[in-house]
């Protein structure tokens, strides 16, 4: 519907569907009746919404460059439809108003911009402010102070501000909360068994042996420094194998642990799927969209693989990040998802920050300590055997473990005054009989089952 130039239009804010530029209708316009729906609401002059409507396209839109085959990109109508929200009527209207009013503008001797025969591609979104403030950060704390300083917090509260405006078109947040109930309820965590002795270890203590380290053991990961532990997992048991990045014929112990809180996390694979986009209308939209660019590479360097010689330095960035997100953020996050670069990036991994990495140890004494069999391990074909190292009732000569009255002591007494003085809350309870053994069986790091006898 197009009266010509001297024929006024109104469009009223009900028949846009961005909501940006629906809202500024209704709060500049004035009652009229709408040209296109024929109702009287808040309307602003048809000229007028263009004139708002070809800064926006100006700003994220350009003439389609030739292409092998011919030329990329969509038409102008098409495009105005879906900056609006309107239908193609309305997108007619405003695009028939800008080509009157540009006819003679033109873009490298191309023809002028509104014609009905030109195609145009969206502006790429670049992240270089982002990227420009995470380089800065990252020389800092790598090469300037290991610790937070204004300019350094500065250039992280930036970064993350916002993050958890980000969302799926079904609604999924790059900061969410797992709980019990959620779908990534239960984590794996594997380690390598170098002996038989490791393997018993594991078996009888899997709460602590599976569990994060204690601190004095805690070496530097991704995303703690060393003597703060945190807990790294998977949300698969192949995932945990790979991550240990053992050689062929290596024995991988893994054990499931159930999430026992709800904990929030900053789920970067979120940032890898389809994001609901600001509107375009909005004066924040090219900072959100580089936002979001910027994080989608932070995942990606996030997730890649370091080799052991270069991790002192370059886990530094990561580990101050999580520093960052766990005590500085608003909300305070509990830990990191992200993709695993070991498995092409299809399985996902968790960590979390030291102040959520409790394992729930089952109360045990000495007492119930002393009372169980000297046992002892081996391998016997392709099983591993388990087996009770008593004689007539008493104690064998030969105790791997120590699984005696020395360790009972040692166990009943430290263990328990460790977990009771740190003062931080049970995230995570290791599912009881899920220990896992299997070798690895090639490069790919297939493995096979390893059947316990026990």
């Amino acid at each position: 519907m197009d009266p010509g130039p001297g024929t006024p239009q109104y469009l009223c804010c009900n028949c846009v569907g961005d909501s940006f530029l629906s809202a500024e209708i209704k709060t500049k316009g004035t009652v009229a009746s709408c040209e296109f729906c024929s109702s009287s609401a808040e309307c602003l002059p048809i000229s007028e919404v263009s004139e708002r409507v070809d800064e926006v396209f100006r700003a994220n839109f350009r003439l389609a460059e030739y292409a092998y085959g011919g030329y990329s990109g969509d038409y102008a109508d098409g495009i105005i439809s879906d900056m609006m929200g309107v239908d193609f009527e309305i997108a007619k209207a405003v695009l028939n108003h800008l080509a009157r009013l540009y006819w003679r503008d033109s873009s490298d001797g191309a023809g002028f911009y509104y014609a009905d025969d030109e195609k145009y591609d969206q502006v790429e979104v670049g992240s270089l402010e982002y990227s420009w403030m995470w380089e800065e950060f990252c020389h800092s704390i790598i090469y300037v102070s290991r610790f937070f300083d204004d300019r350094a917090a500065s250039y992280l509260e930036e970064i993350f501000s916002g993050i958890d405006r980000h969302q799926t078109a079904a609604g999924m947040s790059a900061v969410r909360t797992v709980d019990p109930e959620s779908e990534h309820s239960q984590v794996f965590r594997g380690r390598l068994a170098d002996s038989s002795e490791d393997l018993l270890e594991i078996y009888l203590n899997p709460h602590t042996e599976l569990g994060p380290p204690p601190a004095h053991l805690a070496s530097a990961g991704r995303m703690n420094p060393a003597g703060i532990p945190a807990f790294y997992g998977a949300f698969s048991r192949e995932t945990c194998a790979a991550e240990l990045r053992p050689a062929v014929g290596a024995i991988v112990a893994s054990g499931a642990f159930e999430i026992t809180r709800p904990i929030k996390v900053l789920d970067l694979t979120v940032l890898d799927q389809h994001l609901l986009s600001a509107s375009m209308f909005d004066p924040g939209y090219r900072q959100d969209s580089d936002q979001k660019s910027f994080l989608h590479d932070f995942h990606r360097q996030v997730r890649k693989p370091i080799l052991p010689q270069e991790q002192d330095l370059q886990y530094l960035p990561t580990q101050a990040v999580a520093e960052f997100l766990s005590n500085r953020f608003k909300p305070r996050l509990d830990g990191v998802i992200y993709a695993s670069a070991l498995t092409g990036g299809e399985n996902l991994n968790i960590a979390l920050f030291n102040h959520a990495a409790r394992v729930e140890v089952p109360a045990t004494t000495p007492e119930m300590i002393r009372s169980r069999p000297p046992l002892r391990g081996y391998f016997e074909h392709d099983s591993f055997v388990i087996q009770d190292n008593s004689q007539d009732g008493h104690a064998a000569q030969s105790d791997p473990l120590g699984v005696g009255r020395d360790y009972a002591h040692v166990f009943g007494g430290l263990m328990d005054l460790h977990h009771r003085s740190d003062g931080r809350v049970n995230t995570l309870r290791y599912v009881e009989r899920s220990v896992e053994l299997r070798r690895v069986e090639n490069n790919t790091v297939s493995t096979s089952l390893i059947t316990v006898l026990q």
